[in-house]
């Protein structure tokens, strides 16, 4: 028996509480990395079964022995970016009622799930659901932003979801402190921030469902095109075309995370200001898109009558802006 690496202790914590959610069982007997079995197949997976699991270096991912009864599934994903198209107008700029929504949605359903991607996915809904909504929003750009007819396949598509929608797999993996935007970070999680592109990857690559493209995005979502990224500082053109599709998508989805305010103002901003990192062609497509002004308007409403206020409203916005991008994790490198 030996003791279980740090790194794997989030993952196995997130699981058990899903399993406080709902049910979740070995799909499979559990064994260690000795032979000894740890968890009979067909039992349920709960927090009582935490310290057990952790005592032990399990000889295969936790993930491909488990089972959920309310798994992530194409026909989920398709409702929840429906759901996303509908709420948030950006979104719903992307894909208009009509042909555009239906393509993006059966892009997004159709997109391989193996069943331990799909649990993982599942764990992302269910106990970390800000990292699940990220990731649709994320592939919702992604497919947005590779679809130029007449040039682009439905293979090409398929990859820009795939590669969206599991990017950021390995952040289910490292220690939830580090979504939190205001956390000051420690050596050990910062270490694991910028190291959780490799470890996306590694959760991806195992299954041959997702072509190399993908793999190769996934790993250089965190890349930008002055080499000030992580996890390797590539630069230009040593960063692949769907790498810098992900790139770009990732950070126009966080900024549409709850509880930011003027999304689209912020957008406006940064990607002006941040021309140097991102792909220029890509930054003009999102920004033909952005409305900036609705953000104003809508502060408007509130101060309509005090057009002082509304000026501090705005410029409190832009003044935010630099210290929300220093203290995101998904938009520093």
């Amino acid at each position: 028996m030996t003791d279980a690496p740090d790194d794997r202790q989030h993952f196995t914590q997130a699981v058990t509480q899903l399993g406080e959610r709902q049910d979740v069982v070995a799909s499979k007997a559990i064994f260690n990395s000795q032979g000894l079995k740890v968890v009979d197949k067909g039992a349920r997976i709960n927090v009582g079964l935490y310290e057990r699991l952790m005592r032990h270096s399990l000889s295969a991912p936790l993930e491909d022995s488990v089972v959920s009864a309310d798994g992530v599934s194409g026909e989920s994903l398709k409702r929840t970016a429906a759901s996303i198209m509908e709420e948030v107008p950006f979104f719903g700029r992307l894909g208009p009622e009509g042909p555009q929504r239906k393509l993006l949605l059966n892009v997004i359903e159709t997109v391989p799930l193996p069943e331990a991607m799909a649990f993982q996915l599942t764990v992302a809904r269910d106990v970390r659901p800000e990292i699940y909504m990220n990731l649709v929003r994320t592939a919702l750009v992604a497919i947005w932003l590779v679809n130029k007819p007449p040039l682009v396949s439905r293979f090409d598509l398929g990859m820009a979801a795939a590669a969206g929608l599991l990017h950021d797999i390995g952040m289910l993996h490292v220690d939830p402190v580090l979504l939190q935007p205001a956390f000051r970070l420690n050596r050990e999680q910062r270490r694991q921030l910028y190291s959780h592109p490799l470890l996306s990857t590694t959760l991806v690559e195992r299954h041959h469902q997702y072509p190399r493209e993908v793999i190769r995005a996934v790993s250089e979502h965190q890349e930008y095109l002055d080499g000030s990224g992580y996890p390797r500082n590539l630069s230009g053109d040593a960063i692949s075309t769907l790498g810098r599709v992900i790139c770009l998508s990732q950070v126009v989805a966080a900024m549409f995370a709850p509880g930011r305010s003027a999304p689209e103002m912020q957008l406006s901003v940064l990607l002006r200001l941040n021309a140097h990192r991102y792909d220029p062609d890509l930054s003009a497509r999102v920004l033909t898109m952005v409305q900036p002004q609705l953000d104003v308007l809508s502060a408007a409403v509130v101060l309509l009558d005090d057009p002082v206020g509304l000026l501090g409203e705005i410029d409190a916005i832009l003044a935010q802006l630099p210290l929300d991008l220093a203290s995101d994790p998904a938009m520093t490198p």
